[in-house]
């Protein structure tokens, strides 16, 4: 391409070159320099190079990733190669996000399989480098001589844009690679005075300086006028690069000024320039602070760079220990013979370049020592410096930006640990829930007192509540201590207190959370499921002794009566039934609690805070699912303990404090004990196995007993409890599942899947039922979170049938074959007795099966139907030969599960959904796994992105609600009929753009300000630039406002911006990537 370009354009060519030629020999000439500029412009607007077809590449790979999903392998190879890609187009002023990431992405995979086994698991670490200076100063033949680069060199071809270049180090442990920026030059002749001019300036040297560890400012000879224009700019990017220091782990950049062109003999005369420039350099430091309205009195004081070295050692300005140096000229003379290369030159950019090694890595005087960027980590920082470019005030936003970054890395430490911790409480109690379930219920024949049995339940809450704490406290000791450490680091100090009370609130929560289950599942088991078995005990042997009572006849005619048969069952059913009502009558929860507050009221009233109170009653009763005495207890107790500590005067605030907290204790927990009672109580649970008693007295009456009773009941336990405890199963596997996915981790994965799905909307033509999610995105959300759980029932179903009916066979087996061989143990080895050898083989298999379906960690509705069965209607079986315990496991799994595969119905499907989301809301005490909140912004209806319950934390910020809020027309957010210009338009703006602009918003017929949007609604006010930007939401808001426009009954937006209107196949990739990186 150069050489056809030279051989077509070589008159342009010759007129630049002479141009150039004169200009360099007198450059204060200003009618030569602007001959040279005008010859310079008409070659570059002429020329073509291999800059443009790479930049075509760019679009076309941006257009159609799919279809041109190769190029940005090519451009990476390109890179590798050792030729220079552009990074910032040069022409446009534009960053091509979509294709700089991909080609980034490219380029770690081919590094990475160019490294040998042992070095794939190590990140590929890069030192940047960049330079800037004014134009034509020789920025690209500085880096070719330093480097070997092939930057383009010859007169009069100057950089455009930004381009960069891959180097492998050699001889540098710190890093694996050099990646140079080669900045076009500033203030560039061709642009002054243009309305942009300053603007561009200002981005170039943002590129340069903030992305880079080291950058290199380069001065033309003596004349260092251009220098001190040169300046502001760097101060105002550099000042951003301080600021993000000060949130961030990575340093600023080190700066070094090199002046070239200088006469080497006498530089001693530059020295009065250099100062009054860094005079200039302070003064212009302190009208950054004032024109960015920074607070930060350090932005002011601070000397120079960082740990900037105006003079060497010994003193001079430009030495060897100094970052500032000078260079001569290239050549030794522009006259032949002399024009040849300088080696003093090489020499002194050789001793430049390892001095920029070394003053890099070496710790700097405050102690900081620079660390190697990943390759990874590259883009999203250039991304973040893009945006701040784009937005109305630079200062602000790179500054916001840095900080949301450090924030969203705390978040995610938090997150981390969170989740490390609630699974170390949430795995000890599935085993302490085993050993509950498993162990042996009292005797409920052995009638004792309600003070015992009380005190037999706190008994065992008490033993299981320190066995929690036994397994559980030292690990979970070790991780609160290193998070409280971590914390401390200086990154985190803007958040500091409300992160560590925060974690502080949810360590503690975790054992309250953990013993408050084991409190409900010990009193559910004591209180109630072993009373329900208790019972269904009794029916059965009533109807065994009510047919043992009558005689041939009486059995004979009862037999041919079904009218009868059903009387006397009713009568021995209701008997029962009564028994149970009346020994265990509904509860009482406003008496009970106004009891046990009559008992516990304090004398002394003290004062709390009550919405901290609240917090507290609604997080204690959260996974409660009924009353319970000692809950209240805990709650007064709680109560009492916080007003005690708060002190002082106190009269008038906390009798309403113990108000609050009766009053929202009756409300909630007989809320909760109604729903429990209507599903649980033991008069519903009878009535629930009322078919089963009737099926055994039907058995009863027909005179059948022994092994065909103990097998038809067998029958009937796994025909009844089979899909029910599928489903049980179904849901504590979906759970534990749910936890590992990232759309459930990371609120940014669900918004990409939602906004995937109303593309896919709109590509099947269903344009209006996307306006219709688009308007309703909570609606949306759930839509959204439902198909997926969904989803993953149909996926886990099949593989978790198999399963569990191979654990429920195999539970079976076990307990088979180990009664067949079972020998009553008052039997010696010499015992030939049959029936004494076999005496009480029918009570092993029982106690074996009821152990076998909890080590198998079968649903527990298998073990407790066992345990209602009573030996006395089965031991006959004692009398059968031993092969007959394999005929009853044959005949009763070819009756029952025998089923190879399930299918799920509507009804069992929604139960599994709405039962996982309930766990997932209530039982996992985990915001990072736990479902989204989806409450709509009142304005723009975004949906709420914090953890389902977290309007109940202690913290007031994290009480409120916050999202990624979109454009507030999306919501039906319009203009008010007095903004005549925009008149009931929908508006573009988010939530933050008008928080930005000073705009208001109108609740109840009054006006307010946006920034005073926290004041009005339980939301954070919305933070400008701190969001992830809708651009999917963009593109519906930019083509469909006639739709909108229409659904909401407003007018159309006039001026959307052009930046609105995305290529959405590469919204739907992009999408798509996040989705596939998150699985």
């Amino acid at each position: 391409i150069e050489l056809h370009s030279r051989s077509a354009m070589k008159t342009l060519i010759d007129r630049k070159d002479e141009a150039f030629n004169e200009y360099d020999r007198d450059q204060q000439n200003h009618s030569k320099q602007e001959a040279y500029f005008e010859a310079k412009r008409l070659f570059t607007n002429s020329s073509v190079g291999i800059e443009h077809l790479w930049r075509e590449i760019c679009h076309l790979y941006a257009s159609n990733p799919t279809r041109y999903a190769d190029f940005p392998a090519m451009a990476a190879k390109h890179l590798i190669d050792g030729f220079a890609l552009e990074l910032l187009d040069g022409d446009a002023g534009m960053l091509e996000q979509t294709w700089i990431k991909a080609v980034f992405s490219q380029l770690e995979q081919q590094l990475m399989k160019q490294r040998d086994s042992k070095s794939t698991k190590n990140p590929i670490r890069i030192f940047i480098l960049s330079v800037l200076g004014v134009q034509s100063t020789g920025k690209s033949t500085l880096l070719n001589l330093m480097f070997g680069t092939r930057f383009r060199t010859s007169a009069g071809m100057c950089t455009r844009g930004v381009n960069i270049q891959l180097l492998k180090a050699e001889n540098r442990p710190e890093y694996d690679y050099v990646l140079i920026l080669d900045t076009e030059g500033i203030r560039a002749p061709e642009y002054t005075g243009l309305a942009d001019s300053a603007w561009r300036d200002n981005r170039l040297a943002t590129f340069a300086v903030l992305p880079a560890d080291a950058t290199i400012i380069l001065i033309n000879s003596e004349d260092d006028s251009a220098a001190r224009e040169v300046l502001p700019i760097v101060m105002l990017a550099y000042q951003q690069s301080e600021l993000a220091a000060s949130t961030t782990s990575q340093l600023s950049t080190r700066i070094f000024f090199v002046y070239t062109r200088v006469d080497m003999n006498d530089t001693k005369k530059l020295v009065n320039n250099i100062q009054a420039m860094f005079i200039d350099l302070k003064n212009n430091a302190g009208k950054l602070q004032k024109d960015s309205g920074s607070q930060d009195n350090q932005i002011g004081n601070y000397v120079l760079f960082r740990d900037f070295r105006v003079k060497a050692e010994n003193g001079d300005v430009g030495g060897k220990e100094s970052d500032i140096r000078f260079l001569g000229k290239v050549k030794k003379s522009d006259v032949p013979p002399d024009d040849v290369p300088d080696t003093d030159y090489g020499d002194l950019v050789t001793q430049l370049n390892e001095y920029l090694y070394t003053r890099v890595v070496s710790r700097s005087s405050d102690g900081q020592q620079w660390k190697a960027r990943e390759l990874s980590t590259f883009v999203p920082y250039i991304d973040s410096i893009w945006q701040c470019i784009m937005s109305v005030d630079f200062t602000l936003s790179f500054k916001s930006v840095m900080e949301r970054l450090t924030y969203d890395k705390l978040q995610a430490y938090c997150i981390s640990q969170r989740t490390k911790l609630a699974s170390l409480f949430s795995q000890t109690y599935d085993e302490i829930e085993t050993k509950i379930i498993g162990e042996q219920l009292p005797d409920q024949q052995t009638r004792i007192n309600e003070q015992q049995q009380s005190d037999y339940c706190r008994k065992k809450i008490g033993y299981y509540q320190a066995e929690l704490s036994r397994m559980v406290d030292v690990k979970a000791a070790e991780i609160n201590k290193q998070v409280l450490e971590d914390l401390k680091d200086e990154r985190y100090q803007l958040w500091y207190t409300g992160t560590k009370d925060n974690w502080i609130a949810f360590y503690t929560n975790q054992k309250t959370h953990n013993n408050s289950r084991i409190h409900q599942l010990v009193t559910n088991r004591l209180s109630y499921d072993s009373k329900l078995i208790y019972y269904q005990q009794q029916i059965r042997k009533n109807i065994t002794n009510s047919f043992k009572d009558k005689n041939e006849q009486q059995r004979m005619v009862l037999s041919k009566n079904e009218s009868q048969q059903r009387e006397e069952f009713s009568q021995i059913y209701d008997d029962i039934l009564s028994d149970a009502r009346r020994n265990h009558p509904p509860e009482h929860v406003e008496s009970n609690v106004k009891r046990i507050f009559g008992k516990s009221r304090s004398e002394k009233e003290p004062q709390q805070f009550i919405l901290e109170l609240v917090s507290f009653v609604e997080n204690l009763l959260t996974p409660i699912k009924r009353y319970s005495d000692d809950l209240v207890q805990q709650a007064i107790n709680h109560t009492r303990q916080k007003l005690c500590d708060y002190g002082g005067n106190r009269k008038s605030v906390l009798e309403h404090a113990h108000q609050i907290v009766y009053s929202l204790l009756i409300q909630q927990l007989t809320e909760k004990q109604h729903e429990w009672e209507q599903h649980n109580s033991i008069s519903v649970r009878l009535k629930y196995a009322q078919d089963d008693l009737w099926n055994f007295y039907c058995n009863t009456i027909r005179g059948i007993a022994g092994v065909k009773l103990l097998t038809s009941d067998l029958t009937a336990i796994l025909l009844k409890n089979d899909r029910a405890g599928l489903i049980q199963k179904l849901i504590r596997y979906i759970v534990h599942d749910l936890q590992s996915e990232a759309w459930v981790q990371n609120s940014r994965v669900l918004m990409a899947r939602a906004d995937l799905d109303l593309l896919k909307l709109i590509e099947n033509g269903e344009v209006d039922e996307m306006i219709h999610y688009v308007a309703h995105s909570s609606a949306h959300y759930q839509k959204i979170v439902d198909q997926l759980i969904q989803q993953k029932i149909i996926n886990c179903v099949e593989n978790q049938w198999n399963e569990y009916h191979s654990s429920l066979k195999s539970a079976f087996n076990s307990t088979f074959i180990k009664t067949q061989a079972w020998k009553n143990k008052i039997c010696d080895e010499n015992e030939k007795d049959k029936s004494k050898i076999s005496r009480g083989r029918t009570q092993f298999f029982l106690k074996e099966l009821i152990e076998n379906l909890n080590n198998y960690k079968l649903p527990v509705i298998f073990a407790d139907a066992v345990r209602t069965l009573n030996i006395e209607n089965y031991s006959s079986c004692d009398d059968e030969p031993i092969e007959i315990w394999k005929e009853i496991e044959n005949n009763l799994f070819d009756a029952t599960v025998n089923e190879s595969v399930i299918e799920l119905t509507a009804e069992e499907t929604t139960y599994i959904l709405q039962n996982t989301l309930d766990e997932m809301i209530n039982n996992q005490r985990n915001e990072a796994v736990k479902m989204r909140c989806n409450e709509p912004c009142p304005m723009c209806k975004m949906p709420c992105k914090r953890s389902s319950g977290h309007t109940s934390s202690l913290d007031e910020n994290e009480r409120r609600h916050d999202c990624d809020h979109q454009s507030g027309g999306l919501g039906g957010t319009h203009w008010a009929d007095d903004v005549k210009s925009k008149a009931r338009e929908l508006c573009y703006e988010s939530c933050s753009n008008h928080v930005a602009a000073g705009n208001r918003f109108q609740k109840d017929g009054v006006y307010y300000p946006y920034s005073e949007f926290a004041q009005h609604y339980s939301w954070l006010t919305p933070q400008s630039t701190t969001e992830v930007m809708h651009e999917v939401r963009q593109y519906i808001f930019y083509n469909y406002q006639k739709e909108l426009a229409t659904y909401y009954n407003y007018l159309p937006c006039a001026n959307i911006p052009a930046s609105f209107n995305h290529q959405r196949s590469v919204l739907s990739a992009n999408l798509k990537e996040i989705i596939e990186k998150n699985k």
